[in-house]
């Protein structure tokens, strides 16, 4: 719900200037567009229909509508097949500096010029007249016309604050995490640091810092580090770059802290990241090495029904197992063979004992020795 006092409280101490006032027509067979927000934005649909989408917040527009982003969201729009018609009005909003402490205070713990909502509005057709009024005045860009476009402002202002007093309108406060991961993502490659990134986002530091870390659960400058860690590590793998390359890519400029952040972060030197990666991309995609490395674990378990345990089985690879069963089974077959010819042809030809004899041969059994012992002497 509207936080009424705060809110109007804050919005009688601010300088308001109109910055933008733009009119936008998709025809049907358009898709729509993506951007961030550059200021504070009054989006007015007039026509047609989309789907609308404020950071994570979805708006399905038709007709007359009004929504309100603040500065550094991510707006999207998805056109429906009527097409959509629509104007925005940029605006900046600001707290002077002589203002009281109290003001200051609640300024950074409820930014009004930064709240979300939307409202279909009492009286459509006065709207869009003033609305289209202030955006013919604005072409002319001269200062009298910017100035009727400035009053113009205020009694728009009034209007919609007068239906949000009558009206239940939830209101979103500005998801400033999602703010802050959004500009990082944009700008991590720069010289980045707290008081940088709250003034481009205009907080404070402190309030910034406590903000993100309450929705987070850590420090932007923290996120700041595993973001560009992230972006090394993939330029490491799939890039030949150098480490001095790949530290100005991620907004280092001194690559030996680079190298320090990173092995304190991974737990090895960006080199030995480097080598480690290209070493498993070889063994991956050898053909030699695909059993090993096998969706399959050769390594699981067998069940022990009388104990409910489990043991380990080990598995050879397949061509290991496969030579030496091939190698048994050809000596096996050979001495078979061997035995088999040697007894038939003593025993009905009487050939080959000699060589028998002499080749004295382990496998042959004792009584085998024996019989031709006896054969050869009857002989001689």
């Amino acid at each position: 719900m509207l936080p009424k006092e705060e809110f109007l409280f804050l919005w009688n101490h601010a300088t308001i200037k109109v910055l933008d006032i733009r009119y936008e027509l998709f025809k049907p067979e358009e898709i729509g567009k993506s951007y961030k927000l550059p200021a504070n934005m009054f989006l007015y649909a007039t026509g047609g229909g989309a789907e609308v989408q404020i950071d994570l917040i979805n708006y399905t527009l038709e007709g007359f509508h009004l929504i309100h982003g603040g500065k550094g969201t991510k707006l999207q729009i998805m056109a429906t097949d009527k097409g959509f018609e629509y104007f925005l009005i940029f605006y900046r909003a600001s707290i002077p500096l002589t203002s009281n402490k109290m003001i200051a205070r609640a300024l950074q713990t409820n930014n009004p010029f930064n709240y979300q909502y939307s409202l279909i509005p009492n009286s459509p057709i006065t709207m869009f007249e003033k609305i289209y009024f202030m955006y013919k005045k604005w072409e002319n860009a001269n200062s009298l016309s910017k100035f009727t476009v400035k009053s113009l402002f205020y009694q728009l202002l009034n209007e919609i604050f007068m239906q949000l007093d009558q009206d239940s309108v939830d209101i979103q406060k500005l998801n400033v995490s999602s703010q802050i991961k959004a500009y990082l993502e944009q700008n991590y490659a720069q010289p980045l640091t707290l008081e940088s990134i709250a003034r481009a986002l205009r907080y404070s530091p402190s309030h910034l810092s406590i903000q993100f870390k309450q929705q987070l659960g850590c420090s932007p400058i923290e996120y700041l580090i595993k973001l560009r860690i992230e972006k090394a590590s993939i330029l490491l793998e799939k890039t030949n770059a150098s480490l001095r390359d790949i530290a100005m890519g991620v907004g280092y400029s001194d690559v030996y802290y680079f190298s320090r952040l990173f092995k304190k972060r991974v737990g090895v030197s960006p080199t030995k990241f480097r080598q480690k990666q290209k070493v498993s991309d070889l063994i991956k995609d050898s053909p030699s090495m695909s059993e090993r490395y096998s969706i399959v674990d050769w390594s699981f378990q067998d069940y022990i029904e009388n104990g409910y345990q489990y043991n380990e089985r080990k598995y050879e690879p397949m061509n290991k197992r496969g030579l030496s069963a091939f190698t048994t089974l050809f000596l096996c077959l050979t001495l078979l063979l061997s035995a088999c010819s040697s007894g038939a042809i003593n025993q009905y030809t009487g050939r080959g004992k000699t060589s028998l004899y002499h080749s004295n041969s382990k496998r042959i059994t004792n009584k085998n020795c024996l019989y031709y012992e006896r054969r050869r002497r009857n002989t001689c």
